[in-house]
């Protein structure tokens, strides 16, 4: 996940089709690293409220989430 950020640098190079190219490849890196942060943060979210015994319950309003629901997610 966060690992792979040190690649995401900006690359010194004479050439405008390769500076392109490389700030292409860091725009789709930087994408890969947020949506791999995002779902850390969900899967966190989700062992937290497992550990809390409050998961499978709506965050709104309490009630159970069906189990038929909770395996489509």
């Amino acid at each position: 996940m966060l690992r792979h950020r040190d690649g995401i640098g900006a690359i010194d190079t004479a050439d405008h089709l390769d500076q392109i190219q490389h700030a292409s490849e860091r725009d789709l890196a930087m994408g890969a690293l947020a949506r791999d942060s995002s779902r850390m943060r969900e899967v966190r979210a989700a062992l937290h409220r497992v550990q809390s015994e409050t998961f499978g319950l709506c965050a709104e309003c309490g009630d159970e989430i069906s189990t038929r629901r909770l395996v489509a997610v």
